[in-house]
């Protein structure tokens, strides 16, 4: 076999000094064989209109129509949900002013035009529409305040601790598998609203922030369940969450529950079902009394859990 191509090779070469066409085909025909690798030329069209408005509430549940390009929200690209004809994003509560939703579409979104325009640069529709957030002022921020017995417990723990539990945090939450579950969600607990989502809070040390869940009543040990099926992607105890478990929904959307007392029969990887007891309220943490809070988070940009749950129902889940 080796003789064979050793033999073609040899005979390619005499051929090719005798007939120097062969050469110029030859080389066109390996030319061919590859694609051209073009720079993209991008043109940038604003003024679009994907939404009928033009400001968004930090925390805002986005669902667009699904497309054959892809949508962006600051970058971010848009998730899939299973089963539906819609793609959804979240706006974070922390967006810069302003941010847009993007979408590109390519000039050539047809394999024979593509053919056609093998020798020429490929262009790139980049389509926006701009949006202004509303939101609580930071420098508005009411004062938190906590009980001495837990501002000394929070102060003894090492810098390096908070910094690792808040990598851990980053990189769970980063994660995106597969598509979003078009599971109808609920909440956790059915009870009173104890501290709303958004709210601009300062710390004693004067650091500000958003409240970027919502604190529902639960007196010391109620059993909280799963708000959808999901994977259990971290149960553990950290220093302000106390012992908290993130959920894994699909396409980077995730839920998490904080200040447990006690964990249900859960561990990392396990797939659990809708209304899955998951564990118990408590107080641990950073937290004043025993209580529930509760975030739902897409691709690091927290929702405000009620709005995001009521309007997933209209959208989503009753539409399937």
């Amino acid at each position: 076999m080796v003789g064979v191509v050793s033999n073609f090779i040899e005979n390619l070469g005499k051929n090719i000094e005798r007939y120097p066409a062969l050469a110029y085909l030859f080389s066109l025909s390996f030319f061919l064989c590859f694609p051209v690798v073009h720079t993209a030329k991008f043109q940038l069209e604003d003024g679009t209109a994907f939404l009928q408005q033009e400001q968004l509430f930090g925390g805002e549940l986005i669902l667009l129509e699904s497309s054959s390009s892809s949508y962006f929200l600051n970058h971010k690209e848009f998730s899939k949900i299973q089963g539906s004809n819609l793609e959804m994003a979240v706006v974070s509560v922390y967006s810069p002013n302003p941010i847009y939703i993007s979408q590109t579409e390519s000039s050539y979104p047809d394999w024979r035009e593509s053919l056609r325009s093998y020798f020429r640069p490929k262009t790139l529709a980049w389509k926006r529409q701009r949006f202004t957030i509303q939101r609580e002022e930071l420098n508005e921020a009411k004062r938190l305040r906590l009980p001495s017995a837990v501002k000394e417990k929070l102060g003894s723990v090492e810098d390096l601790k908070k910094q690792q539990e808040g990598k851990i945090t980053k990189e769970v939450l980063g994660r995106v598998n597969g598509m979003v579950d078009s599971f109808c969600y609920q909440l956790p607990v059915n009870s009173k609203r104890v501290s709303p989502y958004g709210r601009a809070r300062r710390l004693a040390s004067g650091k500000t922030y958003y409240h970027t869940g919502l604190d529902l009543r639960a007196w010391l040990g109620t059993p909280i369940y799963s708000m959808g099926p999901g994977e259990v992607a971290y149960n553990g105890f950290m220093t302000s969450p106390g012992n908290n478990v993130m959920l894994d929904h699909g396409g980077g959307l995730f839920s998490r529950y904080m200040h447990f007392s006690k964990f249900g029969k859960i561990t990392a990887g396990k797939r659990i079902p809708a209304n899955y007891q998951i564990g118990n309220s408590g107080s641990t943490g950073r937290s004043q009394a025993a209580h529930l809070h509760f975030e739902i988070i897409w691709k690091g940009n927290h929702a405000a859990p009620e709005k995001f749950i009521n309007k997933w129902r209209d959208r989503v889940c009753n539409k399937n």
